[in-house]
């Protein structure tokens, strides 16, 4: 779960997204709203973490409609999930955050369908048939909620921090996947945790190989 906050401007924004986000983040996005309009319409305003009770109260809406078809759900087609990440809370916390996960959404599907000549459906089917929210007030878009390491975090920065984030953990493996300032380019690469994740495994593997040929070496 998480919002890629690129560039100032949403459609460059979108522009710079792998294709790989392209196509999961207008989900995401529609479940961080999905959450904030329940929240809203059964707890009230609550920009902070839920506590347990908070918490129980919207399992047991969850659980009375989980089994419904998509368009029988109320107030919106996804159950609310992840209460209490760093997104969620931070979508929650404002009605002009909530605005601008829309209109990040909207910006995404743009790309979504330049890129593939279609609408992406959490987007139309989603998050622009939502219900208005009722109890969130509107007080400014408040600090972006990063959802990082904390060693990477700056409130300052926060488009660098995230157009560096895969780089800063893999220095030398890989180049940065976003092009700072650029349009964006087809030929950009597409860089996954599981890209990273199969890198360190390769590294160990190759690394435990050599150590068994430099024991086998010094056994002979």
């Amino acid at each position: 779960m998480n919002l890629f906050y690129l560039d100032e401007d949403l459609d460059k924004c979108a522009e710079y997204h792998v294709d790989k986000h392209i196509v999961k983040m207008p989900l995401e996005a529609a479940q961080l709203m999905c959450t904030t309009v329940w929240v809203d319409h059964v707890l009230g305003f609550v920009p902070r973490a839920l506590n347990k009770e908070e918490s129980k109260i919207l399992n047991e809406h969850k659980a009375k409609i989980k089994d419904l078809p998509l368009e029988e759900r109320p107030l919106c087609q996804y159950l609310p999930m992840m209460y209490n990440h760093p997104c969620t809370i931070w979508t929650r916390s404002s009605l002009d955050n909530f605005e601008w996960v829309h209109c990040y959404a909207n910006a995404l599907n743009d790309e979504y369908h330049y890129r593939y000549g279609k609408q992406h459906k959490s987007v139309v089917e989603v998050i622009n048939k939502l219900p208005e929210l009722k109890n969130t007030p509107r007080l400014g878009q408040t600090a972006f909620g990063m959802a990082m390491p904390d060693e990477l975090k700056d409130a300052e920065d926060v488009i660098n921090k995230y157009r560096n984030t895969d780089r800063s953990r893999v220095v030398d493996l890989i180049p940065n996947p976003f092009y700072s300032g650029q349009q964006y380019e087809d030929q950009m690469l597409e860089v996954t945790v599981g890209d990273l994740i199969q890198n360190a495994k390769n590294e160990i593997a190759n690394a435990k190989a050599e150590q068994k040929k430099i024991i086998g070496d010094y056994r002979t």
